[in-house]
């Protein structure tokens, strides 16, 4: 009985480990996207910049 309720732990743990990976990456992949839409936005606010109006590709 104790193995069973052993296994059972260890697949929970198992899928909160990948819930865990997935939700970190969700918020990395955020984060990127939100700091280059901040980055755009100050681009245009800075009419003078080299830069400005240009897009990265």
């Amino acid at each position: 009985m104790e193995s069973s309720h052993f296994w059972n732990y260890g697949q929970c743990t198992k899928y909160s480990l990948a819930n865990l990976e997935a939700g970190a990456l969700a918020l990395k992949i955020d984060l990127i996207g939100r700091t280059q839409q901040r980055k755009q936005l100050v681009r245009k606010k800075q009419p003078g910049c080299r830069h400005a109006g240009k897009a990265k590709g």
